[in-house]
């Protein structure tokens, strides 16, 4: 009887569910269509549930339905969250659907606005319809739209580290230092707006750098008299010893640069970026000149010869020129940049690419990495850097960086930023802070570490050329304020 029960059952069961295993499969079928997704979302949005709006939206982006009302509520749901990354990205494809809407214009800008989408804003204003512009009535756009301005010391202990005991090789017959000290820069620029997709950028900045240029170099000098006997006479001869001659000089480096750059933007999601850099450097100061000598007054031919120095001065022009194209994609800003260089009398040839991800899709936390290749006097060189920032509080950001790799006579930041002391920087980390006291203001502090090394030029004769290396370090503090206009 027991059995009996327990067959009825399973095959009572069995009947049950292939009964309505179909009917599962219909309503499976039925949740996911059209109707579903617009009056879930809807539903969704109506309530200010923006989590399951953007959950089911997605579904049904995946599902295949793409249309005006599910990316416009998409859009807002994201704006709501604060995420105007993701926002702006979807409006921009509501958009495509329905040029005219009102709505989803007004909260496109705004996303621009908060994500520091600058360009896209003023170009979503110049192809947008006067009728959807009445809500920025009594906004004014000038041609001018900021000035810059920031300055800055650079602390170096080169010349102590030199000072530490590297000098005064036994075995030198000739040997120079060309030190870095301590530089002080100011910098002033300002940014127009000549056109809707177009925004350009012109600074100059002053450098004035202490320097030391050291050249260690044989002489002789008389140590006494000897007399010789020939043929029965007697002759005085001057008996001389080697001597090391030291010859110092600080003297100032001056730069005077010039600067300019557009942002230029193609189309919705591609901006490209020239840029020129332009440096003016002059200074004075020593040179060796051999001097050849009669050792004795009998002598036909000079058979010593000892250094002396002349100071003479120089200018230079060093040049940077830049290209760069960024395409932003959801919550990433992706770009490439080429930049050809002629610094410190050497040409270099620069490949970057860099990424930029803003994972809430807002300015609270970002990070940006970077990759160079450089090419210089057959050789290459490999510089990686990364960077973070976070905001810790209403209006205050703080930044930390590190770059390591060979980094001689490179430049960045589309060209503005140039290193071009000669010695080759191994590291350089550091951290900045941002404030924004208002809605026009922008300060900034910047302190960074620099692990450098340089080197020295030795001859022990005219054939024999090595160069021996020092290390030493920097320390950088910088204040800087934009103020918009």
């Amino acid at each position: 009887m027991k059995l009996y029960l327990k067959i009825k059952i399973t095959l009572l069961s069995a009947c049950l569910f292939l009964l309505m295993a179909p009917q599962e499969a219909d309503a499976q079928e039925v949740t996911h269509n059209f109707r579903y997704f617009d009056k879930t979302t809807y539903d969704h949005y109506i309530r200010g549930s923006y989590d399951s709006v953007i959950v089911t939206g997605n579904q049904a982006l995946n599902a295949g339905y793409d249309y005006f009302y599910l990316r416009l509520r998409m859009g807002l749901a994201y704006y709501f969250s604060e995420n105007f990354r993701l926002s702006s990205w979807h409006l921009l494809k509501a958009r495509k659907f329905n040029p005219d809407d009102t709505l989803a214009f007004r909260y496109l800008y705004l996303s621009y606005l908060f994500s520091k989408q600058e360009a896209e804003a003023d170009a979503l204003i110049a192809t947008s319809p006067s009728k959807q512009l009445a809500f920025m009535k009594g906004q004014k756009k000038s041609l001018f739209r900021q000035i810059y301005a920031e300055t800055g010391y650079i602390f170096s202990d080169a010349d102590i580290e030199i000072k530490g005991g590297k000098k005064h090789a036994p075995d030198t017959a000739y040997r120079e230092w060309d030190l870095n000290g301590d530089r002080l820069f100011f910098s002033a620029g300002f940014q127009i707006k000549p056109s809707p997709f177009v925004t350009s950028f012109a600074d100059y900045t002053y450098v004035t750098s202490q320097k030391q240029r050291i050249i260690e170099a044989p002489g002789f000098i008389k140590s006494g008299y000897d007399t010789i006997p020939y043929n029965g006479w007697y002759y005085v001869d001057t008996v001389y010893r080697k001597a090391l001659n030291i010859f110092r000089d600080d003297y100032r480096l001056e730069q005077h640069q010039l600067y300019a750059n557009s942002v230029i933007r193609v189309s919705n999601s591609w901006k490209i970026i020239p840029a020129v850099h332009f440096i003016f450097l002059s200074y004075e100061t020593i040179y060796p000149v051999f001097e050849p000598a009669f050792a004795q007054s009998y002598d036909t031919v000079p058979t010593i010869g000892e250094y002396s120095v002349i100071k003479m001065s120089s200018n230079e022009t060093d040049m940077v020129v830049s290209f760069g194209v960024v395409k932003p994609v959801k919550r990433t800003d992706v770009g490439l940049r080429a930049s050809y260089s002629r610094l410190n009398k050497a040409k270099q040839y620069q490949m970057e690419g860099s990424l930029t991800w803003y994972p809430s899709g807002n300015l609270n936390t970002y990070t940006h990495s970077q990759i160079w290749v450089q090419k210089q006097n057959h050789n290459t060189y490999l510089l990686v850097q990364q960077s973070a920032g976070h905001r810790i509080s209403s209006g205050i950001w703080a930044e930390a960086n590190i770059q390591v790799g060979e980094m001689r006579n490179y430049n960045e930041s589309n060209g503005f930023v140039v290193y071009n002391t000669g010695d080759q920087i191994k590291m350089k980390t550091g951290f900045n802070l941002i404030f924004l006291p208002g809605a026009k203001t922008e300060w900034t502090f910047r302190f960074n570490y620099y692990k450098l090394t340089g080197s020295s030029r030795k001859f022990t004769d005219i054939n024999n050329f090595s160069a021996d290396s020092f290390d030493y370090n920097n320390y950088s503090i910088t204040g800087g304020l934009i103020w918009k206009l």
